[in-house]
């Protein structure tokens, strides 16, 4: 059903149109973009990202307690004909930038699959300092976005 998180069936969200590059995801929620901005700042800073990791990774590493040193949304609106079918939508087309000194096996796909569904409604914002304090109580609330239209785009090494 429509009201699904990302990835607990499979299915739509991987959907692909010849038009969509290869580095985009295309989803076809509407997303509200001023929850999507706060849940993007107040993931930034020093958090136990322990709920954003790996099922397979979680006891891996001494501590899962990450500073993100930036969580960016860039963002532009635009009104897109997806089928004919259908009439125009307004389609957000974000980027989102996350630096850290380091990162956890899909911890990437986590956190925005998280503000995604955050900004879909699916998930209450009141949860997130929980879910930011490592609370595994919450941790089936964090659904990864699907690996298409993530991509890396740097990576700097400090001396």
């Amino acid at each position: 059903s429509d009201e699904e998180c990302i990835c607990q069936k499979g299915g739509i969200h991987t959907l692909r149109r010849a038009h969509v590059p290869y580095d985009a995801w295309l989803s076809p929620w509407s997303l509200n973009v001023e929850k999507l901005e706060e849940t993007c700042r107040a993931m930034k800073g020093e958090h136990d990202f322990s709920c954003f990791i790996h099922k397979d990774d979680i006891d891996k590493h001494p501590s899962n307690t990450i500073n993100l040193k930036n969580f960016i949304l860039d963002y532009k609106m635009q009104e897109q004909d997806l089928d004919s079918m259908l009439s125009p939508t307004q389609m957000v087309h974000a980027s989102f930038t996350v630096q850290a000194q380091g990162f956890r096996r899909w911890m990437i796909r986590y956190l925005v699959g998280f503000c995604v569904d955050i900004a879909r409604g699916l998930v209450d914002s009141d949860v997130l300092p929980s879910v930011l304090s490592g609370n595994r109580q919450h941790a089936h609330l964090v659904n990864a976005a699907p690996a298409c239209g993530l991509t890396l785009q740097h990576i700097q090494y400090h001396e």
